[in-house]
């Protein structure tokens, strides 16, 4: 019979792994260390409640770019504590800590892998706005359909006297989209037609003078839920042909830079939409929807038409110089 191999000698340098001390664990060390309560700890990085450092020493993946910066200067060798969870060497670290610095400046505090995620933790924030919830997006179908505890949470808020300002998708447009996704039409003029019977209008009927609804003549480029008063704001800036639940999600601070994340998108692609602060009017005030004006949109057609005549002209044209050109 022909022999076993023998089996081979155990490897002496392979070691196991020691446990990794988690950031959670590392923070509360730190803050043990430097005798704070968990309440001033989470004033000192910003945190509205005692509450929220306990979920940050307990879940160490909610600990954010912001959080870190902070700690920073508050005397946390951040190099040090990265290392040990990431294992990684002092260029790596240092690339790392410039990346927080730049997310920290442009006012990102956590990046999310999909809206559920995103909209899950930014709940807390919806609760406490007390000033005014600007919202915009496409149809809304997501939040009708996945998220109505969303809608429910903005509705307690506008009954306690928080305003709202919520911008949809023009239909026509809707449906430029729809074609490009390869959609029925019919079905995302719907979703809108639904968003704003079933929520929209509920909203206005609550308070008719704190709440304000528009459609925009233009197709839909992010979701959007901006806090004023707390300067929070949650982003997906989602493309075309793909399910806008499943892209990443980012939440915001306003930071005071005119150049921070919240202010260029809230400005962009929000507030000045909904002002018609721009030179057109793009977008129209909804109370019913079937009263969508539709002179705006039919002067946009005209500025369509207009460009497609300009660009055969000078298409014709430059045929033409071609030809005339010596060979």
């Amino acid at each position: 019979m022909p022999r076993k191999p023998k089996a081979p000698p155990p490897d002496t340098d392979i070691q196991e792994p020691e446990e990794r001390i988690h950031y959670g664990q590392r923070l509360k060390e730190f803050r043990i260390r430097r005798g704070w309560t968990q309440a001033e700890m989470a004033k000192k990085l910003g945190l509205n409640y005692q509450q929220d450092l306990s979920l940050l020493e307990n879940d160490p993946d909610k600990i954010t770019a912001n959080h870190l910066a902070r700690l920073r200067n508050y005397g946390m060798d951040v190099e040090y504590f990265l290392t040990e969870e990431m294992n990684g060497t002092g260029d790596t670290v240092s690339r790392f800590l410039e990346q927080i610095k730049n997310l920290h400046g442009g006012g990102v505090e956590d990046v999310y892998p999909d809206r559920h995620e995103a909209l899950k933790s930014f709940h807390r924030y919806i609760d406490r706005e007390r000033n005014r919830i600007d919202l915009t997006g496409s149809s809304l179908k997501g939040l009708l359909t996945m998220h109505p505890e969303t809608f429910e949470a903005m509705k307690k808020r506008i009954q306690g006297g928080t305003e709202a300002r919520i911008l949809l998708t023009h239909p026509a447009f809707a449906v430029l989209r729809a074609f490009v996704e390869g959609r029925d039409f019919q079905m995302i003029v719907g979703e809108i037609g639904e968003a704003f019977g079933k929520y929209c209008k509920a909203f206005k009927e609550i308070a008719p003078n704190r709440v304000s609804i528009h459609v925009v003549l233009h197709p839909p480029t992010i979701f959007g839920i901006f806090l004023t008063g707390q300067g929070k704001a949650l982003i997906d800036p989602y493309t075309l042909t793909v399910e806008a639940f499943s892209t990443q999600t980012l939440v915001c601070r306003d930071t005071g830079n005119p150049k921070c994340m919240f202010r260029q998108y809230h400005l962009h692609h929000f507030e000045n939409p909904f002002s018609n602060a721009l030179t057109n009017q793009v977008s129209i005030e909804l109370d019913e929807i079937g009263d969508i004006d539709k002179n705006p949109l039919m002067e946009a057609c005209k500025s369509i038409d207009k460009a497609l005549n300009q660009y055969k002209e000078r298409g014709l044209k430059g045929t033409k110089r071609a030809e005339q050109k010596p060979s």
